[in-house]
């Protein structure tokens, strides 16, 4: 494995190594496994979320990472690698029939502390019908 002397977070002691994992690149209804390679620090640096050892890519990293998923994708499917759009609703299923609820103030204000970024709508289909809602 590659070292990485002093390690990306600055702690003297500490020695980074470079390791990879398989990720999962989708668009659309294809896949493609990809090794994603990431600098992972020794036990001096701890991950504040986790309290784990660091991991951390740094910007060749990333770009290294980026040349193998876009060659990846060239080499399966025999095209440019699309661009990632953010999830929507599934094709095919429109939703036609309106329902209207009237609400208070405070359960708006409810709602919208519970619904996080999803949409009202979107919060209050999957909390009637569940995650099969989508």
């Amino acid at each position: 494995m590659e070292q990485l002397n002093p390690c990306p977070s600055g702690v003297a002691g500490c020695t980074a190594t470079l390791h990879e994992r398989m990720m999962q690149i989708r668009r659309g209804t294809r896949g493609l496994e990809v090794p994603r390679a990431y600098w992972r620090c020794s036990s001096e640096c701890q991950d504040p979320l986790t309290g784990g050892p660091l991991e951390v890519v740094d910007a060749s990293l990333a770009a290294r990472n980026e040349e193998l998923v876009r060659l990846g994708w060239w080499n399966r499917f025999g095209e440019e690698l699309p661009v990632p759009l953010p999830p929507g609703r599934r094709p095919g299923k429109t939703r036609e029939q309106r329902v209207t609820i009237l609400l208070t103030d405070n359960e708006v204000a409810d709602l919208d502390r519970l619904r996080g970024q999803r949409s009202r709508s979107e919060f209050i289909r999957e909390t009637m019908l569940g995650p099969r809602a989508r």
